[in-house]
């Protein structure tokens, strides 16, 4: 025998639902398969950790290899290499991913730029991240 997907709003109710197996096992149809109607979801996001924002201040810079030294909101250190011919400045406050490892784009709200750089290290002390800007 044959099965059969109705998606239906007439047939909500229990009795609805009994109703129209009956009638579809009348017809030879052994099953019945019901999906009721569902209103949409409100769209949000959803909690990733990849949509975290935090701010950082610009603490060393070594212009010569494009690379800075941030330091974030848990006074930790991430190291970044910008990937274009940016113009950091000592105290800069920087926004977006910098607990997130490999390419990101963050934004520098002092100067109004968005910013794409390779975060090299995260989690550091001020002396790992001058080791590594060095």
């Amino acid at each position: 025998m044959n099965t059969i997907k109705l998606e239906t709003r007439k047939y909500e109710s229990k009795i609805g639902r009994q109703r129209i197996t009956n009638k579809l096992r009348r017809q030879g149809i052994a099953s019945a398969v019901f999906a009721m109607p569902v209103a949409p979801a409100p769209h949000f996001h959803r909690w990733d950790w990849r949509n975290i924002s935090m701010r950082g201040v610009i603490e060393l810079i070594n212009e010569r290899q494009g690379m800075i030294a941030v330091r974030t909101e848990h006074d930790e250190y991430s190291v970044l290499e910008l990937l274009g011919g940016y113009s950091p400045e000592i105290g800069d406050v920087i926004s977006g991913n910098l607990e997130n490892l490999g390419g990101e784009s963050v934004k520098n709200i002092t100067q109004g730029e968005a910013w794409d750089v390779f975060i090299q290290d995260i989690h550091g002390s001020k002396q790992t991240a001058l080791t590594m800007i060095s």
